[in-house]
């Protein structure tokens, strides 16, 4: 039984993956034969994990943004100087590769960015203590601190992986 759920988790990476991949290639109308291709499964395989272009898609920023913020909450912020802490937002978000870059603009029926509402308040936390601690010059606020730093990101993972 163990062994049959670590398949199902490997297979279901694979697709996320793959999904990614293809997202990032062919933009948001990938298609399913090639995500299932890609991932070295067969269609039916693949709509037997997701049902749906659309549940992909949620099961897709899930798993990324589970991921994201379990490397900010590994980065220990509030442990270290803004700078550091700065630097390990950055690279806890930039390791989240294709999925994460993919999932960042994806938005919700009422036209709200999901991914960057997800990781926001802790980027934004950080900025305000950058303000506050006098590590930053307060000519823009945390909130637009924060708005450019993940647009700066998200244009360095979308150029990257050109």
């Amino acid at each position: 039984m163990a062994q049959n759920l670590k398949h199902h988790d490997l297979v279901a990476s694979s697709i996320l993956d793959a999904a990614a991949t293809e997202f990032a290639t062919n933009g948001p109308h990938a298609a399913m034969v090639d995500i299932a291709a890609r991932a070295g499964v067969s269609r039916a395989t693949l709509y037997n994990y997701y049902s749906s272009r659309e549940e992909l898609t949620r099961a897709m920023r899930t798993a990324a943004l589970s991921a994201a913020s379990q490397r900010l909450a590994a980065a220990d912020l509030d442990t270290v100087k803004f700078h550091e802490a700065l630097r390990r937002v950055t690279v806890a978000l930039v390791s989240g590769g294709t999925q994460l870059s993919v999932t960042m603009p994806l938005h919700d029926v009422g036209g709200h960015a999901v991914a960057e509402n997800a990781i926001r308040p802790s980027v934004e936390r950080l900025f305000q203590r950058g303000l506050n601690e006098g590590a930053l010059a307060p000519i823009f606020s945390a909130r637009t601190l924060t708005t450019l730093f993940l647009g700066i990101l998200r244009s360095a993972v979308t150029v990257a992986r050109q």
